[in-house]
């Protein structure tokens, strides 16, 4: 007697987990997803898993003892904002396919850094607009920060809003603008 036996593929069960959930801007690559991929079989799974954002894969990892890793690509940095991630386990011969619950991921802005230089080191009272006050912004990571800068001594505003060129801005205090006498 001929019996035939149907082996179909085993189900496959993904999760992910992420090293950290809040990364800033430019940094993303230091974030790593953990992949698993577990089956009731005998055998572990093995092959290909995909993290994704949407229809954007973000980076791929191989299977080792039902587990991969993988960071973001340097073409992969996401702007500033929320994303909702997920593992795919795109399966094999012998298991199917599987997809992990959405995980969270925040991109936070990068943080700038200002700094103040003066054209002189004093300012006689009622001259105040002979003072020139250069601010310089630089990106905590990469890129050219754009906008603009107000600079205030004490309670004073000298510069309000000076648009940036290329991190850069130079301002004078306006005409009528009059700093009482001390230090700032």
């Amino acid at each position: 007697v001929q019996v035939t036996i149907p082996v179909t593929r085993a189900a496959t069960s993904t999760t992910l987990s992420l090293s950290a959930p809040t990364v800033t801007w430019g940094h993303e690559k230091a974030v790593t997803f953990t992949v698993r991929v577990t089956s009731p079989a005998v055998t572990v799974p093995g092959g290909l898993a995909a993290i994704v954002s949407g229809t954007k894969t973000l980076c791929t990892g191989t299977l080792s003892a039902g587990r991969a890793t993988c960071t973001l690509r340097t073409s992969s940095q996401l702007s500033p904002g929320s994303y909702r991630v997920t593992a795919s386990y795109q399966g094999s011969g012998e298991f199917t396919g599987s997809a992990s619950a959405a995980a969270k991921l925040t991109v936070t802005r990068e943080p700038a850094k200002a700094a103040v230089s003066l054209s002189t080191s004093s300012v006689i009272f009622g001259h105040e607009q002979s003072l020139v006050v250069s601010a310089v912004v630089t990106a905590g990571y990469s890129g050219v920060p754009t906008g603009g800068v107000s600079v205030t001594a004490g309670r004073f505003t000298l510069c309000k809003n000076k648009a940036l060129a290329d991190g850069k801005a130079k301002c004078s205090p306006g005409s009528g603008t009059a700093l009482p006498v001390g230090s700032y």
